[in-house]
Formats: structure tokens, sequence, C-alpha cells
């Protein structure tokens, strides 16, 4: 990618590419963004993660609303209202498979999207895993692996 070597209001030099980016030194011999090209991502932080999770959730259920209408209007062989009617159809036809253990693997899978879709799961507001990590000393572990005869207490 072509640049010009530029320097910035502070008196920083800068490399101003192509693309419209423009980056600094980094202090370690390469170079870091000071200006993000106009099409590139959103840089995520703290602050910024859960509105972009949320817009990527928005964004999948409206391409996925749009893709069951798509294959509706593309001669689905079913008589539905849109595309939620047509998620239900799927989602009738999952469950059916879902309960066909002798379906191996396709049970199972259908399961699970049975279970996201219906948010038996959890889906997208999951409950964390918690981790326990005990420490117990060397004393008290041999009391409880001894066999004595001793209540512990």
């Amino acid at each position: 990618m072509n640049y010009i070597e530029v320097e910035l209001d502070d008196g920083t030099p800068a490399r101003q590419y192509d693309d419209g980016s423009v980056r600094v030194p980094n202090g370690h011999g390469g170079w870091q963004w000071a200006k993000r090209p106009p099409y590139a991502a959103p840089i995520i932080t703290k602050d910024t993660a859960s509105a972009l999770a949320s817009r990527r959730y928005e964004l999948a259920r409206e391409r996925a609303r749009e893709g069951l209408q798509r294959a509706v209007e593309g001669g689905l062989s079913l008589q539905v209202a849109g595309a939620e009617h047509a998620w239900g159809y799927v989602i009738e036809k999952q469950t059916e498979l879902a309960i066909t253990p002798e379906e191996g693997r396709a049970s199972t899978g259908a399961a699970k999207l049975v279970g996201v879709a219906t948010g038996m799961t959890g889906g997208e507001k999951a409950v964390p895993v918690v981790a326990v990590q005990v420490n117990v000393s060397e004393a008290i572990a041999e009391r409880y692996l001894s066999d004595d005869d001793e209540d512990i207490v």
C-alpha cells in the first residue's frame, strides 16, 4: 500500500496511506493507527463492546429474516405469511428431528438449535460459567484422605 510522509499538527511524523488511514510510530520500530480508514470496523473497547455485540446480533437476526423471506418467495413449498412463520416452520421441523435419537448427531444439532431459538439454553444471554478454586493445606488433605476412623471436624 502506498503512503506519503506527513507531519501531524503536533510535529509527530506520520504516514498517510491511500486508503485514508494515518499511522504514527509506535515506539517499537513499527507503526500504529492514528486514524483508521473510513471503511474500517469500529475498535472494540469495554465501552463499545456491548453496543457492538447488540448490533451484530440485530444484523444477524435481520439477515436471517431476509433469508427466510427469500426462501419463501423463491418457491419453498409451504404456505407461510412471512419470515417469522417460516422460522416457526423450521423450528417445528428441527424439533421433530431433535426428538428422533436414531438420527444421531443430526438430532443433537437440531436440539441445540431449538434450545437457542426458544431461549431455553440462554443463547446470547447465556449464564457465565463460574470457576471456583479451593486450596487445601497438606495437613487437612491428609486428615480427609487418611484411613483413620476418627471423625473429621
